[in-house]
């Protein structure tokens, strides 16, 4: 990954960005809280969301995409095959992980700082730690500190582009 291509991927020629949160939807991972975050941002025409995974939670995130009026932007694919995966990856600008055991780290986590992606993590632990400092960090379960995160990183293509680069 070149600086050049990522400031590409940081700089969608739509004006759109992409946030992709992935992974196996169980309530203790926190899909929900995205949602609830990306409710409280305004301006939400300049953005799109991907939820990709399937689990217990995933009607329940379904749920409270319609109870928000999310439709239009929220895109629940449900599980994909790793190929599909891969190209959400690269369609997107920033990866969100909103809830994690402190102790753990993640492989996703590292396929998308590999990809030039942009990453917000709970602070503390294994993921702050496996992302070297770079990541945008949030409170661990304040759904309004994930959306100022969210937020931030979606105005400012050069943070998102110095973060990615740090990755």
């Amino acid at each position: 990954v070149t600086a050049e291509s990522i400031a590409r991927k940081q700089n969608p020629t739509n004006g759109v960005v992409t946030m992709l949160c992935a992974g196996r939807m169980l309530r203790e991972k926190g899909v929900d809280m995205v949602v609830k975050a990306f409710a409280m941002m305004p301006r939400k025409e300049r953005y799109r969301v991907i939820l990709s995974g399937s689990g217990p939670a995933f009607q329940d995130v379904q749920e409270l995409v319609a109870q928000h009026r999310l439709e239009k932007y929220v895109y629940l694919p449900g599980w994909v095959e790793r190929e599909k995966l891969l190209g959400f990856f690269k369609k997107s600008q920033i990866f969100i992980f909103p809830n994690w055991w402190l102790a753990y780290g993640s492989v996703a986590l590292e396929e998308a700082m590999s990809m030039g992606l942009a990453s917000i993590i709970p602070k503390g632990g294994a993921l702050e730690w496996l992302s070297g400092g770079t990541a945008r960090m949030f409170t661990p379960g304040d759904v309004a500190d994930l959306a100022r995160a969210m937020q931030e990183l979606g105005e400012d293509a050069k943070l998102r582009t110095a973060i990615a680069s740090l990755g």
